[in-house]
């Protein structure tokens, strides 16, 4: 912007303030010289000649740029005697100038009116304010508050939702880091992290929102973000990848709003005059209708709607065939037009075929007309054959169509863009900053995958399109907000159990009210779709009536092709022999002169009746051809009106079934807002059952806090009493012990006993068997002395053994009590063994339930034990859930693998190559054009230097980066957002020679740097700055210095491994 310009502004909008004014709109921040960000306080000093303009800033919101105003400045232009209206700057929107080598950016809370091309921060437009009057008044001339910024709102909004624990806010480094990769898809330098965690400013994060945004490397990560959005890195085969990228990164540096660049794409036909680049969309896809209504859904409405080309969606009650033909049906007519392959390929399109199918579940067949999702069906002009075309098909002619649905797509997705347009893109927005969308996956919205806050997604929606969707000014008010900037790490904590379980029951509660009411809606859609059926039904006889007047023009068509086409021959030959004829007359009339004048001159009389005689014979021949080109062009004025006759007809079949096409359509919007009821309703019960599974988590996580804190009040006293228990078991097993050697002695003693009195018994029985005997054998000797003659006969031998008799009775007597005592000693032991046994018994018994109980106190303690770390892994698991929860709901910040070109860029820039890189590239173009010193004293040709040094350097290394690409990024046409891990990948990092190379100590790269650093945790905290962009724990300095000092004799390799090992770690590789 001129500076007459911005004086005229400044003219018409500051005042000379005294000690009661104050401009409330203003901001507090501002930029210095280039390269640096100055802050003021809540006063800024403007002076004119001796006059002094002070802005009170004080009562501002801290929300975007507004001045670099310096004490040294001087402004001609402002008045000392007058004050000027306060309330003009709510007309201000974003203008620049250079001044005084400082750039100066003046910013409103409004976005009125645009007074240059950055847009407007602000998110809702409003009309201008009336031209500033002297207020009456101090009431009058009190300005309207201004709305807050978006980020403001997003997070009142998120607060006033909230549930569950909520990060805090990260902290610099991460948050520089998070901003840097988000905004221009690098991290940043360690220079540039040293300045920003310097900065003392309260508004420093602002101030680097502002200043990355201003790069143009947001320029070129737009772009790349943007090519992987809409090509998914297809591009080559018509369109080259770069010129495409370069397209949108043109795009971006104009400050081209999404709408615009969504309608150039869309409109793009592949030919010059149509920005042949914006064609790759479709050129890439080679115009293959199936494919390309898959990806218009896809990347433009956010919805995958592939599974409903055969049928409706199988799992998605949301998708159904009308939405995939309506789409279709733009583009169903269009194909690649490239006869020769030499020439680059176009879009052609034809001006007939439709969109109609059938499914192959229910064989329900239907039509539909173009119709973008959310919106109504495009309404054609009915165009006769021979009225359809501005280029009619031929070999090798491209057609062109007077009507051309292709180009209508373009017109109806931007010219009032649907709800499914703004929020998909929206949320693929958020979804860049946030790392995932509020609908996630971004090209899944549907009514079972609800957005976690639809509060929020309508918020962010309304005001993309209200700041006309301005990409820039949008991400920086994501980037602003409370929410951006949360910290990934959670500390979990447990909630209202009693409430928390109310609320479940009230969202399960609402969850089977709303699948209710989806179910009745449901019968309502069944009975708007008979009713369209019916419709299309009763309409097919017209289409068919249409078709066959269609058909009756076209035949003819041939019929006055083919008599026009005889028409010109025709007349051809009549007015060549007419001029043949007249040439004869001419002739005749000569001859005849000649012949009159010398009338003696037969030959020449001959001569004349030879020529009357041509004239005459040619005469009747011109009167044959124009009787035959007569009854030509009667053919033809015959044919012409039987064509008009037939479209007569057409347009009587046409008319005829306009009332019952536009009934069709009537009831299609009719059906198609059934089914947004239905799925307001399937929503609502999947938004509630979703919150409800997450308070789930929360009771579950409580309960499995309050489960362990309870094990471990539990455990404790279970090993008290295990450890009280299993001290008894000595005395026990002691008591044992000794019963038990009791028991053995009186075992002993009975047995010694028994052997006694069995001996005994054995001995006395001897002698009782010695007395029968010996009483047998005197028994015998007296009925032998009987029997024999004598007196006494056989005494002695009597005598003998009534002696022996009685010393064995005498003996068998003193043996009997000895038994007895014996006996009576045996029942005593016996005894004592008995109660020894039973003192056993007691002793093993009581030995046995201690061991019992000790048994079970164990199982119950490992129980109680396993038990406890079972519930600690699943608490841990349980928060791990919650975290993940968590950053689905916004509450801290998610986990996202960098990409490949983000991946490869700050690979370069943590190694130092890119600073090598752009120091040769400066150095270069320095040579070969250099600046001279007053051109070096022009801010504007410095800045335009550092603009082509940087466009070099990202030229040049733009082919290292491709092969971080080739390595990290996924298939042409697949998802971009996966993560995996390769072979490749790992060998790239082990061994690849560019990352050796670029760790190799040289021209101040990295590890040049490190080396010259001597202490270990200044070398570590230079290294870790540079790599992982924050300071190293205590930990991590420690285990550094322990590995630097185990390597003192090969310092410079073992330097290179540990940048190695944090570059090729997962820390590096995320974004956090």
């Amino acid at each position: 912007m001129k500076n007459e310009t911005l004086f005229e502004i400044v003219k018409s909008g500051l005042a000379e303030f005294a000690d009661s004014d104050c401009v409330p709109c203003l901001n507090r921040v501002v930029y210095g010289p280039y390269g640096s960000v100055t802050t003021v306080k809540s006063l800024i000093l403007l002076t004119s000649g001796g006059s002094r303009y002070i802005l009170n800033t004080s009562a501002c919101l801290d929300r975007d740029i507004v001045a670099l105003l310096t004490s040294t400045v001087e402004i001609p232009f402002l008045p000392s005697d007058r004050k000027l209206a306060c309330q003009m700057f709510h007309q201000l929107a974003r203008c620049s100038f250079l001044f005084s080598a400082l750039t100066f950016v003046i910013v409103s809370q409004t976005c009125g009116e645009v007074l240059s091309q950055e847009p407007a921060p602000e998110p809702k437009a409003q009309a201008p304010a009336p031209e500033a009057k002297p207020p009456e008044s101090a009431a009058a001339a009190k300005a309207p508050e201004p709305a807050p910024a978006l980020h403001s709102r997003i997070d009142s909004l998120l607060k006033q939702s909230q549930f569950g624990p909520v990060a805090e806010v990260a902290e610099d480094s991460t948050f520089a880091r998070r901003v840097y990769l988000d905004l221009i898809g690098r991290i940043p330098t360690v220079e540039e992290l040293k300045a920003f965690l310097s900065s003392s400013s309260p508004e420093k994060r602002q101030l680097l929102v502002d200043d990355l945004l201003a790069r143009p490397d947001f320029n070129r990560h737009m772009a790349v973000t943007f090519d992987l959005m809409l090509m998914e890195r297809r591009g080559g085969k018509h369109v080259k990848p770069d010129e495409f990228r370069q397209y949108l990164e043109d795009s971006f540096r104009q400050n081209k709003s999404y709408l615009q660049l969504s309608k150039e794409i869309l409109a793009a036909d592949g030919t010059a005059e149509k920005n042949r680049p914006a064609a790759a969309f479709y050129l890439e896809r080679d115009v293959a209708p199936d494919l390309l209504t898959r990806e218009i859904g896809r990347v433009f409405f956010g919805v995958d709607l592939q599974c409903a080309q055969c049928h409706n969606h199988p799992n998605i009650d949301d998708y159904h065939q009308e939405d995939y033909y309506g789409l279709q049906a733009f583009i169903v007519r269009a194909s690649l037009f490239q006869p020769d392959k030499k020439k680059p390929a176009v879009i052609a399109e034809k001006a007939v075929g439709e969109a109609s199918f059938e499914s192959v579940f229910t064989a329900r067949a239907s039509m539909t007309g173009p119709r973008v999702l959310g919106g109504e069906e495009l309404v054609e002009v009915s165009l006769k054959p021979g009225e359809r075309y501005q280029v009619a098909p031929a070999k090798n002619v491209r057609p062109i169509p007077k009507e051309s649905r292709f180009e209508k797509l373009a017109e109806m997705t931007t010219a009032q863009p649907s709800a499914a347009f703004n929020q998909n893109i929206a949320n693929r927005l958020w979804a860049h900053m946030l790392g995932r969308g509020l609908v996630h996956p971004v090209d899944l919205h549907h009514s079972g995958n609800p957005p976690s806050h639809p509060e929020l997604l309508n918020l962010i929606t309304e005001d993309f399109v209200a700041r006309k969707y301005d990409v820039k000014s949008y991400l920086r008010e994501i980037a602003l907000s409370e929410v951006y900037q949360r910290s990934s790490r959670l500390q979990v904590s447990a909630t209202s159990l009693e409430e928390t379980r109310k609320q479940v029951a009230a969202l399960e509660a609402k969850a089977d009210a709303e699948f209710d009411k989806s179910y009745e809606a449901d019968e309502l859609v069944e009975t708007a779709t008979e009713k369209l059926d019916a419709a299309f039904a009763e309409l097919k006889p017209f289409q068919e009536k249409i078709e066959k007047a269609n058909k009756a023009i076209e035949a003819a068509m041939k019929v006055r092709d083919a008599a026009n086409a005889k028409v010109a021959p025709a007349k051809k030959a009549t007015a060549e022999k007419v001029r043949l004829h007249q040439l004869l007359v001419n002739a005749h009339q000569r001859v005849k002169i000649a012949s009159d004048a010398l009338k003696e001159d037969k030959e020449l009389a001959a001569t004349v009746a030879v020529v009357q005689n041509k004239e005459t014979a040619m005469a009747a021949e011109v009167k044959k051809l124009k009787a035959a080109e007569a009854a030509v062009v009667a053919a033809l004025a015959k044919s012409e009106e039987a064509l008009k006759a037939t479209h007569v007809a057409s347009d009587a079949a046409v008319a005829a079934a306009v009332p019952i096409e536009e009934k069709v359509r009537k009831l299609r919007t009719e059906q198609i807002a059934t089914r947004k009821v239905a799925a307001d309703h399937r929503e609502a019960a999947a938004l509630a059952t979703n919150k409800a599974n997450e308070l789930k988590s929360l009771i579950e996580y409580g309960e499995l806090q309050q489960k362990i804190a309870s094990l471990q009040k539990e455990i404790p006293i279970a090993k008290t009493a295990l450890q009280s228990n299993t001290s008894k078991m000595p005395a026990l097993e002691k008591t044992l012990s000794e019963k038990t050697s009791a028991m053995t002695a009186a075992q002993q003693a009975t047995a010694a006993a028994q052997k006694v009195v069995q001996e005994s018994e054995s001995a006395l029985q001897k002698h009782q068997a010695t007395e029968t005997l010996l009483k047998d054998s005197l028994t015998k000797l007296n009925e032998a002395a009987n029997n024999l003659p004598g007196e006494n006969p056989l005494a002695t031998a009597k005598t003998e053994i009534q002696t022996s008799l009685t010393t064995t009775e005498a003996a068998m007597k003193s043996m009997q009590a000895q038994v007895t005592q014996q006996k009576n000693d045996l029942t005593a032991k016996t005894a004592t063994m008995a109660t020894a046994t039973a003192d056993l018994k007691v002793a093993d018994n009581a030995l046995k339930a201690q061991q019992q109980l000790v048994k079970k106190l164990e199982a119950e303690l490992a129980s109680k034990e396993s038990e406890l770390q079972k519930s600690q892994e699943s608490l841990e698991a349980m928060e791990g859930k919650i975290v993940t929860q968590s950053s689905k709901r916004m509450n801290a910040s998610g986990l996202s693998q960098l990409t490949p070109e983000q991946l490869g860029w700050s690979v370069l820039v943590a190694t130092g190559q890119r600073d090598r890189v752009r120091a040769a590239e400066a150095a270069k173009l320095n040579k070969a054009k250099p600046l001279s010193e007053a051109d070096l004293k022009d801010p504007a040709k410095v800045a335009a230097r550092e603009a082509e040094v940087d466009a070099a350097t990202y030229t040049t290394l733009s082919k290292n980066v491709a092969t971080f690409v080739k390595l990290f990024g996924a298939t042409a046409g697949q998802p971009q957002n996966d993560f995996f891990a390769t072979a490749e990948q790992a060998l790239f990092f082990a061994n690849g020679n560019e990352l050796n190379a670029w760790l190799a100590p040289s021209g101040g790269n990295l590890t040049d740097r490190l080396l010259k650093i001597e202490d270990p945790t200044s070398l570590t905290q230079e290294l870790y700055l540079s790599v992982l962009c924050r300071p190293p724990t205590k930990l991590e300095i420690k285990d550094m210095t322990d590995y630097l000092n185990t390597r003192t004799d090969a310092r410079p390799a073992a330097v290179q491994e540990l940048a190695w090992a944090l570059i090729t770690s997962a820390e590096f590789r995320f974004q956090y």
